[in-house]
């Protein structure tokens, strides 16, 4: 293995000093890269990475270079231990390959590792395993995406960087996922290092998490309540685009006014997530509906035109199973038109938001849905169903009930991604006032729940209740963009009578 061998450009010493410390390692290849020195913030990343904790949370704001110092840390770990075994880990498998290329630019960059390519026992666009590492099934190091199957792999060192994203994080049900993901990485560490004599500081740290934060919910986040979390323990390194003095904390590549003039473009919750990392922060900010201003108001039923059922189904519960989870609702909202201020037929009022997960589907349409459609009057019903077993059983319930006053939409199909979805319709109508709700349906704490912790990073834990709100924004959203301000004619007219 070309290893602490003299070179031409590399004295034995030197070569020994760049093994024995990762900063000097790291600030060697940025001098080749041609920068000039390394930045606080990274200086303090490479302390953290090699202080002799088993597992690390390395959470900084995005252009840190993160990446580019666990890239160097598998190298490093390779040139101390070449039979050292690791697994890099990103949210996919094509974020997760470019370590790969970016580990072989950074290997022929210099002459203390050049000579790795040549000893290439197997190489593709994931995966490298060098001659001089002891054979075995795990290549020497092996990028993959988070939900690549890893039963049976075994590692010395795990790097997981940017594991949660937007787009595999804005459910309970994706986040519950990653983290079961994280705890099988525990389960595939080699149980103690494998090194000849006393055990290095820096082999000691075997689980290397890295990430920003996509929502108060991230599951980079740990629980306070005392349930359980692989990353409970970990070493946690935090640091802020801005100090406390609001000054770059690594002006080497972001100045304060850069800095400034991003957080003057972005929206709150995500600089507060993606740049200032402060969970505290976090808890405090809004979600996408202002609560506060949103219109509470007691509507005369007789003044409802359109009234309209929306249904949200749990396909799970459609053979009279309970749902697995216990937790996603069949859920509703009753809504209909109302006047605007000059009395077009352009506001939208919801009457009812009611969920359950203690109902069969069949059974809550039977004993919850009809009584509901009978009291308020409703004149349709529209099914939320990528699957036709559902309108055909609401179409066979209103028949079986003998309810002739409502009629039956054709089902309702979602083809876009839910949470941009929800966004879309939700946050412009509601926040406008376009959208109005009696006072008592904000009053039920699991619909309040829902629209406070709707955010722009992910949905809330459950949002049954918000799908069927957006279907029924949705449904009438033409007639909401109807304006208030009467047509010419009409104001020539009332001119002219005046």
């Amino acid at each position: 293995m070309p290893k602490k061998q003299s070179t031409t450009t590399l004295t034995q010493e030197r070569v020994d000093e760049l093994t024995e410390d990762f900063g000097k390692f790291v600030e060697y290849y940025v001098h080749l890269l041609g920068f000039e020195k390394v930045g606080q913030i990274q200086k303090d990343m490479i302390t953290h990475m090699t202080s002799g904790h088993m597992g690390v949370r390395i959470h900084v704001f995005r252009g840190s270079s993160k990446s580019f110092l666990v890239d160097l840390l598998a190298i490093w770990r390779i040139l101390r231990c070449p039979g050292t075994k690791i697994l890099v880990f990103s949210a996919k498998e094509s974020n997760a390959a470019r370590h790969i290329r970016e580990i072989k630019k950074l290997l022929a960059l210099s002459p203390l590792t050049a000579g790795w390519l040549n000893h290439l026992r197997m190489e593709n666009k994931t995966s490298m395993d060098f001659s001089f590492s002891p054979l075995e099934a795990a290549p020497s190091i092996q990028c993959c995406g988070i939900d690549t199957a890893i039963e049976g792999a075994r590692s010395d060192l795990i790097i997981c960087d940017d594991a949660e994203v937007a787009g595999n994080s804005r459910t309970m049900n994706a986040r519950a996922w990653l983290i079961q993901r994280l705890n099988e990485m525990q389960n595939i560490i080699h149980p103690t290092p494998r090194w000849t004599g006393d055990t290095e500081q820096a082999e000691m740290t075997q689980i290397v998490v890295l990430g920003t934060y996509y929502s108060q919910f991230s599951i980079y986040i740990p629980p306070t309540d005392g349930s359980g979390h692989p990353l409970k323990g970990f070493a946690v390194f935090h640091r802020a685009a801005l100090d406390s003095s609001d000054e770059s904390t690594f002006p080497e590549r972001f100045t304060t006014a850069v800095l400034h003039k991003k957080r003057a473009t972005m929206q709150e919750r995500e600089w507060v997530l993606q740049y200032m990392l402060d969970i505290s922060m976090i808890g405090s900010l809004s979600g996408v509906l202002d609560w506060p201003k949103i219109v509470r108001k007691k509507v005369d039923p007789a003044t409802i035109q359109h009234i309209t059922l929306t249904l949200d189904p749990v396909a799970e519960r459609i053979k009279g199973k309970r749902h697995f989870m216990e937790a996603d609702e069949v859920a509703y909202t009753i809504s209909g038109m109302i006047r605007g201020p000059t009395g077009q037929l352009n506001r939208l009022h919801i009457m009812r938001i009611h969920g359950s997960s203690k109902h069969t589907t069949e059974d809550f349409i039977r004993h919850v849905i009809i009584p509901d459609i009978v009291k308020y009057k409703v004149m349709r019903v529209q099914v939320e169903s990528n699957m036709p077993t559902h309108h055909n059983m609401m179409a066979r319930i209103l028949v079986e009930q003998r309810v002739t006053t409502c009629g039956l939409m054709e089902p309702y199909f979602s083809t876009r991604n839910k949470h941009d979805r929800i966004l879309s319709y939700l946050e412009p109508n509601i926040n406008s006032g376009r959208v109005s709700f009696e006072p008592e349906v904000l009053e039920d704490e699991q619909t309040a729940y829902q629209l406070k912790d709707l955010t722009y990073m992910a949905l809330p834990g459950h949002d049954d209740r918000l799908d069927s709100l957006c279907q029924a924004v949705e449904i009438f959203s033409p007639h909401l963009a109807i304006p208030d301000t009467q047509s010419y004619n009409a104001k020539a007219v009332y001119i002219r009578e005046g």
